[in-house]
């Protein structure tokens, strides 16, 4: 009898140990009971994440309603099961609990994608805020994210195993989905434009000034201009013609003392060497005729 007695109780005791690694609630069964839900539920499943939550004894899931999945049902799986395992917060969370966080402070929960062990950086971590009016937001705890994903409610729960709550739309944490990444690539794009303010650095107008009047008047000055009009054609004429031939007496390009100084220089060699040549010919001439009275 005390043999039969100590069999029940073993079997008993493997009963109770079984029992205690059986998962208390099933997430694809209660969601089940949810039509709005339905997209969630299956793609919890498809991404094996389902068997992931099941096999938890205190979890939370952020669920999203059909209608506000947006296009994340067209991603890979691994996309997608990086994604949603971001909505499985490993600890037991009900709007009762929520409630009793501080106002405006930040509060960092850690989700099943952060347990996988490919996280980089905080992208297995969310924020979750109660603002002052009541309401919570929750977002990715990567550093840039926004906290713009609102609680909407509570769609079911059995406390202190299971909670799950609808939010307003899906969290992507900063390099976690390829099309995340595609967009941020897009700000050097917009930082290469930025060269072409620099166009009126490499403006011809600096050309123009070498052909200004205005500006290579002290270099050739207007005497000099007249002196070499003659050999330079038709350019001889403007200065005659046009009101430009007054310019230099009467307005301020004559002014400049480097004019005078340059154009002084500039018509010394040429007066000097006029007068050499007069003086050659007059003692060449005076040499001819002393030479043709003495012959004669």
């Amino acid at each position: 009898m005390s043999h039969y007695m100590s069999t029940i109780v073993a079997i008993s005791t493997l009963i109770l140990l079984s029992s205690s690694h059986t998962s208390a609630f099933n997430i694809t069964v209660l969601l089940g009971r949810y039509p709005d839900f339905s997209d969630f539920n299956k793609l919890l499943t498809e991404t094996e994440l389902a068997l992931a939550i099941n096999r938890r004894s205190s979890i939370t899931v952020l669920a999203v309603a059909n209608d506000k999945l947006g296009g994340i049902k067209g991603k890979p799986v691994d996309v997608l099961k990086r994604i949603l395992s971001n909505h499985v917060i490993l600890d037991y969370y009900d709007v009762l609990k929520l409630n009793k966080l501080e106002t405006r402070k930040k509060t960092m929960m850690t989700t099943l994608y952060q347990a996988s062990g490919v996280a980089d950086d905080l992208q297995g971590f969310l924020y979750v805020v109660q603002r002052i009016d009541g309401s919570f937001v929750f977002g990715s705890a990567m550093e840039g994210a926004s906290l713009n994903c609102k609680l909407d409610g509570s769609v079911a729960s059995q406390p202190y195993n299971i909670s799950v709550l609808s939010v307003s739309g899906v969290i992507i944490a900063p390099g976690m989905d390829s099309s995340y990444s595609s967009a941020t690539a897009k700000a050097p794009q917009a930082q290469a434009t930025g060269p072409a303010v620099q166009a009126p650095v490499e403006s011809p107008e600096v050309a123009p000034t070498a052909d200004s009047p205005t500006t290579g008047s002290p270099a050739p000055s207007p005497a000099r201009d007249a002196a070499e009009a003659p050999a330079d054609g038709p350019v001889a004429d403007a200065p005659a013609d046009g009101p430009v031939a007054d310019a230099p007496v009467d307005g301020p390009v004559a002014g400049p003392a480097e004019g005078p100084a340059a154009d002084d220089e500039a018509e010394t060699p040429a007066s000097t060497a006029g007068k050499q040549n007069i003086s050659s010919i007059t003692l060449f001439i005076a040499a001819v005729v002393t030479a043709f009275f003495i012959c004669h």
